[in-house]
């Protein structure tokens, strides 16, 4: 059997036994052996063995035709945590705060969160402060009474320091929040950036910005009978239940989601969190009302 390459074929004779080596133009030819010196015959090759390849043509141009060019490479968004890039950012986080945290923080990137935390954070401080205003008290001291005493203190004109004590006391428990994610954060060594503390912080403070929302469009109402006013009470009372269901939720989502703990850790540092921002912001509360005094 002959063996077939670039060169040539190798071929046995069958004769002697003796292999030599045939050019291939030889093929189908009567040849001597170069051992024995009897003939033999070189089997012919197959065509398409021999055939070059057609060189590829170049391109050209029809006439007339705009000058080619060749369509950029679509880009991977750098800050997506999936193959395809999606847009969302903040909205992925408003409409699903428990689980979308991470996915709208890596939309966002690291700038755009942070921003994003503060401003979160700014709209409550401002939103308490406009309810503490309308109402005479803040939303902490507002909460275990009924929304029949609202405006009774709002009478008096506030003070100056009134002012400064409403906007303190908003800001207060949600920097007590980022402290506490901070100090989780160095306690269980997490590589978790300071941005994406504030912004989930701003996060846990949405249900709170809604109670403030509501105490403030509702003490408006001049509700006269005492009908209206149960109804209101037991609705103050169901917005109650769920700000309180919600920052619950909210904190385990971040403890879990965004710092990184495992959900049975989660389920005991979430009342060390609640107690802990709840005592930090009495405590500086009364503080701030005692030197504003």
């Amino acid at each position: 059997m002959p063996d077939e390459n670039r060169n040539g074929m190798s071929l046995r004779c069958p004769h002697c036994d003796g292999k030599s080596r045939f050019d291939s133009t030889l093929s189908g030819h009567v040849v001597d052996c170069p051992h024995c010196g009897k003939e033999l015959t070189v089997p012919e090759a197959p065509a398409q063995q021999y055939q070059q390849a057609p060189a590829p043509q170049p391109y050209q141009q029809a006439p007339g035709a705009p000058p080619y060019q060749q369509a950029p490479a679509p880009q991977q968004n750098p800050y997506s945590t999936e193959t395809t890039s999606r847009s969302g950012g903040i909205s992925t986080a408003l409409s699903n705060p428990l689980e979308g945290q991470p996915q709208a923080m890596a939309e966002m990137g690291t700038g755009a969160t942070l921003r994003w935390g503060w401003g979160l954070g700014g709209i409550w401080i401002i939103s308490s402060w406009l309810s503490s205003w309308q109402i005479g008290s803040t939303l902490f001291g507002t909460l275990p009474t009924s929304i029949r005493n609202f405006g009774t203190s709002a009478k008096a004109g506030p003070k100056l320091s009134d002012h400064i004590e409403w906007i303190a006391g908003a800001a207060i428990p949600f920097l007590c929040l980022v402290l506490i994610l901070l100090a989780l954060r160095a306690m269980g060594n997490m590589r978790v950036k300071f941005g994406a503390i504030v912004f989930t912080s701003a996060i846990v403070m949405l249900p709170l910005l809604i109670a403030n929302l509501f105490l403030f469009f509702s003490s408006f109402m001049d509700i006269s009978t005492a009908d209206g006013a149960k109804v209101m009470s037991h609705i103050f009372f169901f917005v109650l239940a769920f700000v309180i269901a919600s920052v619950i939720m909210l904190i385990k989502a971040s403890l879990v989601s965004v710092l990184g703990f495992a959900p049975r850790r989660a389920f005991w540092l979430v009342p060390l969190v609640l107690v802990s921002v709840g005592y930090l912001s009495m405590w500086t509360n009364s503080l701030l009302t005692e030197m504003t005094n």
